[in-house]
């Protein structure tokens, strides 16, 4: 074989044999450990947001709680506001659709 085309034939392999190793020892785990911090982010993204609501879903029932207990007399829930059981259980019933409805959101 002519020296020339056998020196050819070894760069060609070798330049293979790099895009190759290339591909397997660097751009895959390069790849899969984006795809992993991308699926991190976006996980704690969404925790974030559901902590986020069912904080707003509190502060909804505590507003109705106080604003039921100002029509009532009282002046907050803190000071000791006691509303009736069918009032109470239509505020908790609210918070506890507006918390389902987070959980249903972001899981």
């Amino acid at each position: 074989m002519d020296t020339k085309l056998r020196n050819v034939l070894i760069i060609g392999i070798l330049i293979i044999s790099l895009a190759v190793a290339y591909h397997y020892v660097i751009y895959i785990p390069n790849r899969d450990t984006e795809e992993r911090t991308r699926a991190d982010e976006e996980k704690v993204t969404l925790a974030t947001e559901l902590d986020n609501c069912l904080t707003v879903a509190e502060n909804i029932y505590n507003a109705d709680w106080n604003q039921s207990c100002k029509t009532s007399g009282a002046d907050k829930k803190t000071d000791g506001c006691r509303l009736p059981s069918a009032t109470a259980q239509v505020i908790e019933d609210r918070m506890n659709t507006n918390k389902d409805n987070c959980f249903k959101q972001y899981k």
